[in-house]
């Protein structure tokens, strides 16, 4: 018996050209030339328009999340995720910041960013890239299939988390609150993280930390 949880997540509208879509490359020609973690990292910003639990505060919070970044490498597939207030410069420099912090631990450097053209292309962004002697690269506007490595993983992401959200629903609704999405999106990462990849059988985690 399939998970009603997982059938109603993965539920989206298709137009009737989509119905019948055909594997692309686009992700995988954005990694080519990218084998060890650090060498390039998509990222990209997705936003909630219902204000987010933050994870100390008991739900007395003033202030609450409404989105976060997402990076991926892209030699290794893992998944960094980090909720923000807003997708301000600032915000994005500081979990970019936090990013390279616990790459660094695993004594990675990470090399280049590529990313949507917006925040990541603003002055402070590049200002930080060039400090830290990182590369980084832009989509075309209005070309989101560039930056397809953050999209897709996003989207997956979300799905996970919206699974999680509708299973607490369907079998804890006393307990269920559409508010604690931040923590949905945090699970569904760590999940990811640890899962074998289909081709390789070794979870991002394992290929991220083999350096």
């Amino acid at each position: 018996m399939k998970c009603a949880a997982c059938l109603c997540a993965k539920a989206h509208i298709r137009s009737p050209e989509n119905l019948n879509p055909r594997r692309s490359n686009a992700c995988m020609s954005l990694k080519r030339g990218h084998v060890n973690p650090g060498d390039c990292i998509s990222a990209d910003h997705y936003i909630s328009s219902v204000p987010g639990r933050l994870p100390h505060t008991f739900g007395r919070e003033k202030d609450s999340y409404t989105c976060g970044s997402l990076f991926v490498d892209h030699a290794s597939g893992k998944f960094f995720n980090f909720c923000q207030y807003s997708t301000n410069a600032n915000e994005t420099i500081k979990s970019a910041q936090r990013l390279e912090s616990m790459a660094r631990q695993e004594n990675i450097k990470v090399k280049k960013y590529h990313s949507d053209n917006g925040i990541f292309a603003k002055t402070a962004f590049k200002t930080h890239c060039e400090s830290q002697q990182q590369e980084f690269s832009f989509s075309g506007v209005g070309a989101h299939h560039q930056n397809g490595v953050a999209e897709r993983n996003i989207k997956t992401v979300a799905q996970w988390a919206r699974a999680n959200m509708l299973h607490l629903a369907l079998h804890w609704p006393a307990q269920a609150n559409i508010s604690f999405w931040p923590q949905a999106i945090e699970y569904s990462v760590w999940v990811f993280n640890r899962m074998p990849n289909r081709e390789s059988g070794i979870s991002p985690n394992k290929i991220w930390s083999s350096v």
